[in-house]
């Protein structure tokens, strides 16, 4: 098992599952993909077709990202991420020959809290991203953060001109916790991404 906790995520700079390929051993994707097409150490799936299921299973508080392309996470009001090395089919079931990432978000809190970030860089980089919290009744909490990251491509096809290497995804978790009574918390949790 691989673990970091929310301050380790920060210190490491690691804000989505390429920077995380950096930072844990044996733990591989095939870069400049638009799918997440995970490994951990040489067993997963190269296929990257929507049918096909990938070896690596990802999930987003114990919700379970089924296809390649929609488990490309950004690391954003992260708790923890643990990647556990394969096989893990007693614990999560099928497709996770290789392995499994856990990601635990940070859950709405009763305190008003929020952050803002912002990156720039070479080749039109512009990455942004907030978290906000607030306490709506002393029972019912809402959190909502998101995430926009986009780059132009560096390795252009001459003989069409398209850029190739880009990034352009944006994504949204919107979170609400009622806690009624000591014994019973209800969570609703809405995630919406998009990659182009």
């Amino acid at each position: 098992i691989t673990a970091f906790s929310a301050d380790a995520l920060r210190e490491g700079q690691i804000n989505n599952i390429s920077d995380l390929t950096n930072n844990v051993p044996g733990l591989t994707r095939q870069e400049g993909d638009k799918r997440a097409n995970l490994s951990i150490r040489g067993i997963g799936t190269r296929l990257s077709q929507i049918t096909a299921d990938p070896g690596v299973g990802v999930y987003v508080d114990s919700i379970y990202m089924p296809r390649n392309d929609s488990q490309l996470v950004d690391v954003l009001n992260m708790e923890s991420v643990q990647v556990l090395r394969g096989p893990q089919g007693t614990l999560f079931g099928k497709n996770t020959t290789g392995g499994a990432l856990v990601f635990t978000t940070n859950r709405p809190v009763d305190e008003f809290e929020g952050s803002l970030g912002l990156r720039v860089g070479n080749y039109v980089r512009l990455d942004a991203n907030f978290v906000l919290n607030a306490p709506i009744t002393d029972k019912l909490w809402t959190r909502l953060s998101g995430v926009s990251v986009s780059r132009d491509g560096y390795i252009e096809n001459r003989y069409d001109g398209e850029d190739y290497m880009d990034e352009d995804r944006q994504s949204l978790l919107w979170q609400t916790r009622w806690v009624p009574t000591d014994a019973l918390t209800l969570d609703l949790q809405l995630n919406w991404a998009e990659t182009d």
